[in-house]
């Protein structure tokens, strides 16, 4: 146990205001370093390009990333655009004579420029026809036909352009499907470009739907990978099995390296090639979806292996699944938006790596760096919104569309320069965002985000702490230097003995008409300016301090306003004038009181120390020392015993154990020991309670009653049990310690002396006097 000290630091705590307004700074510059560390926001700008066209495509026009459009309207007119500034202007028009749809963009010719890839279909069957920039034809591929045409006439037909291939000889080629609405042929062929020459076709019974391309053996050549659709025509309508949903693997000649069925009728396939380590065979993974109109089926992701196309891992879904997006090449993760409003990200083995929510049915259409920053984002659309996405599919950006589709709107990702995307979409009203950049320090809606927690946590703290002002437990020396102040207080300024004592007298006691004595008024007015106000504006701060009930502290700020304003006012005047001024000081001092007393009793009240209660707690853990040794204990609590005291009941507690073990140890080989504990208001003075502890062993000397409080003193071999340590502690906190006359002359009495903490108000049942009621209802003449 330490001794208390009293200690006056400079140093004050921050008030909660104080606290929220540097816990607000400190959010602010937290959120704006993270805000300089983070990801820019990408904004997009929408731009109507037509809204008359059929379909359109982005066109690279230089090989540097800017991109011209083709347009295709419902005239089957492809129409080539190209946007300057906020201008759009044509630059050419190619006429078609029958049906038209887009197929690709490529550089068939490979002179660095994109191709135009267009499917059509006239009199003669189906075409691809490949236009360069300057409406040059650079190939026209085909025909294919419907071999089963009868009288009937001529079965619809489509020859769609996919990919550039190379071919085993070094010759560009072209892969296309060939597709028939309901009769054969029905697959995938390769043109050569040069010749318009057919190398090779191979026939499928589904519906040659999705293709991908990869090193699925790990021997460094191109695999193709043909994802084959369902349409459950039957034989007796197309004369060709397609009640199967089919992955097909093929080598750059045509030939099958294997074929795997994923789902029966009405099933629709995407397929999406992964690359494996160095050497080794690569991963297919197949996102396969019900195409029944109004009873959607359990969809599914598979895993098949690239050299055998047996099935590795699957995973069912029970809404149906988008098209497979590549994520990121190197850990070979992708993405698929799914009906749920879900995007996902898998790895190979269907490991999931983040998901993106939206409120509605999501399609996930590529995957690219639009900022420019090195980071890859995912473009997404629902029917109301086309949405941006990062790596972890964090929302980045999104806007809403003019009108809601019935589906999910496709987008194309097209260049807007070096190091610059823009979306289009390319069915329906051709619509073009450009996407512009939001450095994160200059984005007003992070800003207005970090700005509004800094200012929404300062205001939390500072209501918080003000809310735990009247909580706050004062620490053992707070307590007791605030009782002091009140004490120094009273004695300075409210004490009968001091003029302002003697003007309340006078106010309290005489008639309305009794003159005020002149001396007396200027007398109070002297004292309170030199002595008195210091140690009340000294209280004052120390209540702030001890966060005392904002109401007290704010009354006696107040109430010394208004005492100052009065005794600031010249002495001289009427008898009559001077007298009301004195009893308007008079009333002043009692407010005063009432406010210092009631400031002071909230902080003594929050952890009193009772004295009756620690004197038994240190009996009950001695109760087995006394029965042991056979010692007859006497205990009287005398009235006042419960007063709470200054004491901090921990070290009374320690004191108390001290003076009980040194009145058993006098007891030993004492023949019939007996020990007497009393606790009560002291009988002559009502300002302490009396703690007498009595034994009846060899007692203490008369002239070593001081000397036993000496540090390090002991009657006894072995040292004593800190008398002087005890009394030490006890005057710390303004009590005492000392040594009475023994009962009957034999044994030892000790006599602890405790200070109550609220002296100055009338006991029930005490020894005080009662007496005129002084400021704020105490008695006059309590000093310190």
């Amino acid at each position: 146990m330490t001794r208390p000290s009293r200690f006056t630091s400079g140093f004050r705590l921050p008030t909660p205001t104080g606290w929220g307004l540097i816990v607000g700074a400190a959010i602010l510059a937290v959120g704006l370093a993270v805000l300089a560390g983070g990801t820019p926001r990408l904004r997009l700008e929408p731009r109507v390009l037509s809204t008359v066209t059929q379909s359109s495509l982005p066109v690279n026009a230089l090989g540097i990333g800017v991109h011209d459009f083709a347009l295709l309207n419902k005239r089957n007119e492809l129409v080539l655009w190209r946007l300057v500034g906020n201008e759009i202007r044509a630059l050419w028009q190619y006429n078609f004579e029958g049906t038209t749809i887009f197929g690709t963009v490529r550089d068939v010719d490979e002179d660095g420029l994109d191709e135009i890839c267009v499917a059509t279909e006239d009199s003669a069957g189906a075409w691809a026809v490949v236009l360069a920039r300057d409406e040059r034809v650079v190939a026209r591929l085909g025909p294919e036909r419907d071999s089963t045409a009868g009288p009937a006439g001529r079965k619809p037909c489509s020859l769609n352009p996919l990919e550039i291939l190379p071919d085993s000889s070094g010759r560009t080629a072209l892969l296309c499907s060939v597709t028939t609405l309901s009769h054969r042929p029905r697959g995938v062929a390769l043109y050569d470009v040069a010749t318009s020459r057919r190398l090779w076709f191979y026939p499928m019974g589904a519906w040659p739907d999705c293709f991908t391309k990869g090193d699925l053996l790990g021997d460094g050549r191109t695999a193709l990978v043909v994802g084959g659709t369902s349409v459950a025509n039957g034989l007796d309508i197309n004369g060709t099995d397609d009640s199967h949903a089919v992955v097909v693997a093929l080598d750059g000649s045509g030939r099958r390296l294997w074929q795997t069925r994923l789902a029966e009728d009405f099933a629709r396939v995407s397929v999406l090639a992964l690359a494996g380590p160095r050497g080794q065979p690569g991963r297919v993974v197949a996102a396969v979806k019900s195409h029944r109109a109004n009873n959607p089926e359990p969809c599914a992701l598979a895993v098949l292996d690239g050299r055998t196309g047996a099935v590795l891992k699957k995973r069912e879904f029970a809404f149906g699944l988008g098209l497979l997006r590549l994520l990121d090449a190197t850990r070979g993760i992708f993405v698929v938006g799914c009906g749920d409003g879900i995007v996902r990200a898998f790895d190979a083995a269907l490991q999931p790596h983040g998901e993106y929510r939206a409120p509605l049915a999501i399609e996930a259409w590529g995957c690219a760096d639009l900022a420019g920053d090195g980071r890859t984002y995912v473009v997404a659309s629902t029917t109301t919104e086309v949405l941006i996405l990062d790596e972890r599919l964090r929302l980045r950006s999104r806007t809403r569309l003019a009108a809601p589709a019935s589906d999910p709107v496709a987008m194309v990702v097209a260049g807007a320069g070096v190091g610059r995307s823009r979306l289009l979409t390319p069915l329906g009203a051709a619509v073009l965002y450009d996407i512009e950049t939001v450095p994160p320090l200059l984005d007003p809606r992070r800003l207005a985000t970090v700005l509004g927690m800094a200012l929404l946590g300062g205001a939390l703290v500072s209501v918080q702490g003000r809310m735990l002002r009247v909580r706050r437990l004062p620490t053992i020396r707070e307590s007791r230097d605030f009782l002091v102040d009140y004490r120094q207080v009273r004695h300075d300024i409210f004490d009968e003995v001091r003029p302002f004592g003697a003007l309340w007298n006078w106010a309290h006691e005489t008639v309305a008409d009794a003159p005020v004595p002149l001396d007396a008024f200027e007398s109070a007015r002297d004292q309170f300016l030199q002595i008195g106000r210091g140690s009340l504006e000294r209280f004052i701060a120390r209540a702030r301090e001890l966060r005392v009930s904002t109401e007290y502290v704010s009354r006696m700020r107040l109430t010394l306003r208004d005492l100052d304003a009065l005794l600031a006012e010249p002495a001289e005047g009427p008898g009559g004038e001077l007298a009301v001024r004195a009893r308007r000081v008079a009333q002043a001092m009692r407010g005063l009181s009432d406010a210092c007393g009631a400031a002071y009793r909230e902080v003594a009240e929050r952890s009193p120390c009772r004295p009756d209660r620690v004197v038994g707690s240190v009996l009950l853990a001695n109760q087995g020392t006394l029965g042991e040794r056979s010692i007859v204990l006497h205990v009287d609590m005398d009235s006042g015993s419960d007063m709470p005291v200054l004491f901090d009941a921990g070290e009374l507690r320690e004191v108390v154990g001290q003076l009980m073990a040194n009145a058993l140890a006098a007891l030993d080989g004492v023949p019939d020991p007996e020990l007497v504990v009393r606790v009560g208001l002291d009988p002559a003075d009502g300002r302490h309670v009396i703690v007498r502890i009595v034994d009846n062993g060899p007692g203490i000397a008369a002239e070593l009653r001081e000397v036993v409080f000496q540090p390090g003193y002991s009657s006894r071999e072995g040292g004593g049990f800190g008398l002087g340590h005890a009394r030490e502690v006890t005057r710390a906190w303004r009590g005492d310690l000392v040594v009475d006359d023994p009962p009957e002359g034999r044994g030892a009495a000790l006599r602890l002396m405790l200070l109550v903490l609220f002296p100055f108000e009338t006991r029930r049942g005490g020894a005080a006097a009662r007496q005129a009621p002084g400021p704020g209802g105490d008695r006059v003449g309590g000093g310190a």
